[in-house]
C-alpha cells in the first residue's frame, strides 16, 4: 500500500530570515526540505551550512523529533516567489517517504533603504550611532564619507577591532588595562580572552561590552557589504565610531540586509564633531584684586548639547607658564607631578567665580577661561590683563635681620595711639 504524502510545512518571513515549520510524523527521524523558487529552480537543505543549496546529494538531513519543528534561514536565499515542500525517512527505511504539496507561497524581496541614523558625539573622537532597520531585517552596514557636500568624498566602511584596549578598575586611581582579543563575528555578551598590560603575564576572561566592539574605519567598501551590526527583534541597533578628524565632516548611513539580499544605503546624518565642542565664553571680568590674589568672575557661554565646565587659565606677562586654577585657590602647571585635568574644571552651573591666590606682588598676569564639555574642550576666551599690589613691605637686595625690623617699623601703626582722644596726643608731641 502506498504511503499517503505528508502535510506540506507552513512558510513565513521573520526578522531572522525564511522560517519554515512543520510537525514530523511519529515515524520519522529525518527531513528532506525542498524550496522552489519561482522560474523551476529547486534548491535543497544543508543542515551544516544552515542554508538552501543547489545540490543535495551529498547533504545530511537534518533529524527531527515528534514534535513540531522550526527552521530558520538567513543564507542562500533571493529575490521572488518560493514554496516549499518536505518528505520523511522512518528510522527502518533507506530513502525518504512521498513529497509533501507545496506550501503557501512566500514572496522574497530585498528590504528598503533604512532611515537616516542617529549619531551623537560621546568624546573628542569618537560618536554614538544608532540606527534603525525596516521590519524584518536584521544586519546593518554602516558607512562613513568625508568631505563637503558636492565635493569628492573618501568612503570609508566600518569593522571590527580584532584586538582592542580596555580599562578595568584598579587599585587606587591607576586602572588596569587589559587588551581584548575580539574574534570575528563577536557579539555583545560574548566571553573573550583578555591579556594583561603592558607586561602580558596575566590571561583573563571578559564578557563583551558594547564599548568593546567599537567601529574602527577602513577606506572603502567591501563587496558584499561588510556587515557590521546586528540589530535586535525590533531592528534597532548602535555602535560606538571612531573618526579621525573633529574638523572633517562625515556623512554617516546605514545598508540593511534580511537574509535575501542587502538595501542601498538610506539618508546620512551629517555631524562634525567641531561643531559639538563649547563656544569661546566672554572675556573673564576681575574683582577683589591684591598683593597676591585676584578674584575671577565668568560666565559660561550658550552649549545646547552638553553642559559645560569651566576652566580658568593664567599666564604671567610676559611669556610665562601657562597655569591652572586647580580648585584649591591655588595655581598649577600641567608639567606639575600632581597636576589633575579634572580638579581644574569647575562647575559652570553652580560656580560663576573663583578666588585665585599664591601670586606674586606688583607683577603683571592675563586671564583667560574656556569651556569644556563631554566632546572636548573649545577654544580660549580673549585675555583680560590686570596687574597686583605692590607689597606693604618690599625688600629689596640682602639685609640683615636689623635692617629688616627697621624696614617693618617704618609701615607699623600705633594702634594704641589710634584710639588716644586727640587732646591728649597732641599734649604729648608738644
Amino acid at each position: 500500500m502506498a504511503q499517503e504524502p505528508p502535510e506540506p510545512p507552513v512558510l513565513r518571513f521573520g526578522a531572522r530570515g525564511l522560517v519554515v515549520e512543520f510537525v514530523p510524523p511519529k515515524t520519522a527521524v529525518n527531513a528532506a526540505i525542498y524550496l522552489h523558487v519561482e522560474g523551476g529552480a529547486k534548491l535543497y537543505y544543508c543542515p551544516a551550512a544552515k542554508s538552501f543549496v543547489a545540490d543535495g546529494a551529498s547533504n545530511k538531513m537534518p533529524e527531527v523529533g515528534r514534535r513540531k519543528e522550526k527552521i530558520i534561514v538567513d543564507k542562500g536565499l533571493g529575490e521572488g516567489k518560493v514554496s516549499a515542500t518536505i518528505c520523511y525517512r522512518a528510522a527502518n527505511e533507506m530513502g525518504c517517504g512521498p513529497e509533501s504539496p507545496h506550501s503557501n507561497t512566500c514572496h522574497l524581496a530585498r528590504p528598503a533603504k533604512p532611515c537616516a541614523p542617529q549619531v551623537t558625539p560621546v568624546g573628542k573622537d569618537q560618536v554614538h550611532v544608532e540606527f534603525a532597520l525596516p521590519a524584518l531585517s536584521s544586519k546593518a552596514s554602516v558607512k562613513v564619507e568625508e568631505g563637503e557636500e558636492g565635493e569628492k568624498k573618501t568612503i570609508y566602511r566600518v569593522e571590527r577591532p580584532q584586538r582592542k584596549r580596555a580599562e578595568l578598575p584598579g587599585k587606587g586611581n591607576s586602572p588596569y588595562v587589559v587588551e581584548l582579543q575580539i574574534p570575528a563575528g563577536a557579539k555583545v555578551g560574548d566571553t573573550v580572552r583578555a591579556e594583561s598590560m603592558p607586561t602580558r603575564g596575566t590571561v583573563l576572561n571578559m564578557k563583551l561590552k558594547q564599548e568593546h566592539l567599537s567601529g574602527v574605519l577602513v577606506k572603502g567598501l567591501s563587496s558584499p557589504l561588510n556587515t557590521c551590526e546586528e540589530a535586535d527583534e525590533f531592528g534597532q541597533g548602535s555602535l560606538r565610531l571612531t573618526l579621525p578628524a573633529s574638523e572633517v565632516e562625515y556623512h554617516i548611513s546605514v545598508a540593511a540586509s534580511n537574509g535575501i539580499a542587502w538595501s542601498g544605503f538610506g539618508d546620512a546624518t551629517i555631524v562634525r564633531l567641531a561643531n559639538h565642542f563649547p563656544k569661546a565664553p566672554c572675556a573673564p571680568t576681575l574683582t577683589e584684586i591684591g598683593e597676591d590674589r585676584v578674584r575671577v568672575n565668568f560666565t559660561r557661554p550658550p552649549d545646547v548639547f552638553f553642559p559645560a565646565k569651566m576652566k580658568v587659565v593664567m599666564r604671567v606677562v610676559p611669556g610665562g607658564p601657562v597655569l591652572y586654577y586647580n580648585g584649591d585657590g591655588g595655581l598649577i602647571c600641567t608639567t606639575d607631578a600632581n597636576f589633575n585635568e579634572k580638579t581644574c574644571q569647575l562647575d559652570s552651573a553652580r560656580v560663576k567665580s573663583c578666588v585665585v591666590g599664591g601670586l606674586a606682588p606688583n607683577t603683571e598676569y592675563e586671564v583667560n577661561v574656556l569651556s569644556v564639555n563631554d566632546v572636548g574642550e573649545g577654544p580660549a576666551s580673549a585675555p583680560t590683563r590686570f596687574k597686583t599690589l605692590p607689597s606693604d613691605v618690599e625688600i629689596t637686595g640682602v639685609q640683615t635681620q636689623d635692617e629688616r625690623d627697621e624696614e617693618a617699623k617704618k609701615h607699623a601703626v600705633d594702634v594704641d595711639a589710634a584710639d588716644e582722644p586727640a587732646a591728649k596726643r597732641a599734649k604729648s608731641e608738644s
